[in-house]
């Protein structure tokens, strides 16, 4: 398959999130919280609204800030063990989640710190049986068929983050412009097949995460997989100035 084709195929739903100042529909301690989503509920909206002051870091303000509105009414927001992943260097953050949404629906949250955590970009994401690609286009992804989504954060400066996502697990590839950060405690570093030096570390949350530095860019991979995947994924693709980029493949 093409990458043409691949690309006009992702499942891309990006949403700009401006200032978050309706404290109007901050999370009540009253209001119900999903465990686990259920079944044969239609979504009505999706609400969001403004975490605590006192949060101190971006897994944490999800659970408060992305209500799902069903249309029988009821209103659902995540839990801590929806969180799947939280990936933080310095002042960005990329957080990946079970939606409330149901089952196989799934969210990529991008923050940044202003003085607290602040939702700047999001993308939803489902695994659908009827619509997985199989073709990798040379990525060294640790799933045999996927869906794919891809948030494009700003298209003149080729800043985007993709996400892979099957039943089980859910991967994020970011290409960033460089910022300023300091090295994640416990990080080790690795030398990654192109001559880049890798850094190696673990989220909050259990999850593996990657990142090493191409040209003006970094280059963060994380999900629920092993070091090894994670390793084996970053050796597979090519320089972010590839106009294939993550693909190492036409």
């Amino acid at each position: 398959m093409k990458l043409k084709v691949f690309f006009l195929l992702l499942l891309v739903i990006g949403v700009i999130i401006g200032c978050q100042d309706d404290k109007s529909n901050t999370k009540k301690g009253t209001e119900k919280v999903v465990t686990e989503p259920e079944k044969n509920r239609v979504v009505k909206e999706i609400v969001l609204s403004e975490a605590p002051s006192d949060i101190t870091s971006p897994s944490e303000a999800v659970v408060y800030q992305y209500g799902v509105v069903f249309e029988n009414g009821e209103k659902e927001f995540p839990t801590k063990d929806s969180i799947i992943s939280e990936t933080t260097l310095g002042d960005r953050s990329i957080v990946t989640i079970h939606s409330p949404e149901g089952k196989n629906k799934y969210t990529v949250f991008l923050y940044e710190n202003k003085g607290h955590w602040t939702m700047t970009d999001l993308m939803q994401l489902e695994t659908l049986k009827d619509d997985q690609f199989a073709e990798k286009t040379g990525l060294n992804l640790p799933m045999e068929e996927f869906n794919i989504g891809r948030m494009m954060l700003n298209v003149n400066d080729n800043e985007d983050i993709w996400a892979f996502v099957n039943e089980n697990n859910i991967i994020t590839i970011a290409r960033l412009n460089r910022f300023p950060f300091r090295e994640p405690l416990g990080t080790t570093n690795v030398r990654l097949k192109r001559g880049a030096k890798g850094y190696l570390s673990n989220g909050p949350n259990g999850n593996s995460f990657l990142y090493y530095f191409d040209s003006q860019k970094i280059v963060i991979l994380a999900g629920n997989i092993s070091k090894s995947e994670i390793i084996s994924l970053a050796n597979s693709m090519p320089s972010v100035t590839s106009p294939f980029f993550p693909t190492s493949k036409k």
